[in-house]
């Protein structure tokens, strides 16, 4: 609760480098690996971007989106994680086989304690925080976080307004 009031309060991040989303999401996915491999799930990571913020925030931001895929996943699936750049902006999104999130579900899932239950998931834990701090970090880095959910498909996409391009 601390770390989210602080996030969301923040007027300048506590230190800003250059973060190479590809290079982040892999060690993030090397760390989830032996959870995944409980429910033989596998990881994809594609395409690269570089932007500038706050490294442990951003890769808290990715770990709780991750954390969610792999509790929500279907088992035996891929959680696809695409990275891209296009208009000035990256875009990392995270994508799971899984129950459709009800679209009247949707905005409401990135506040505070707010968890959807889910008769395929045991105990699938938290306190509904993790989403409500990705929206916070995205806000201190002037990005946004974004949820699709089509098809069994569900995707959440980290949105940064500033691409550092890959000659800086």
């Amino acid at each position: 609760m601390l770390f989210l009031a602080r996030t969301e309060n923040m007027h300048a991040l506590p230190s800003v480098q250059l973060i190479e989303l590809d290079v982040e999401s892999q060690s993030l996915v090397d760390f989830y690996d032996v959870t995944a491999s409980e429910k033989a799930l596998s990881f994809a990571v594609k395409g690269s971007a570089r932007v500038q913020g706050d490294r442990l925030m951003i890769r808290r931001a990715i770990s709780n989106l991750l954390s969610n895929a792999v509790k929500y996943a279907q088992p035996a699936s891929t959680i696809d994680i695409s990275i891209s750049t296009a208009e000035g902006k990256a875009s990392l999104a995270i994508a799971n086989r899984g129950e459709e999130i009800p679209v009247a579900s949707q905005a409401s899932l990135f506040d505070r304690f707010v968890r959807l239950s889910s008769p395929k998931v045991k105990d699938a834990g938290g306190l509904g925080l993790g989403l409500a701090i990705t929206k916070a970090i995205m806000r201190a880095h002037h990005g946004q976080v974004k949820l699709t959910s089509l098809a069994g498909v569900n995707t959440f996409v980290l949105e940064f307004e500033k691409v550092m391009s890959p000659s800086h």
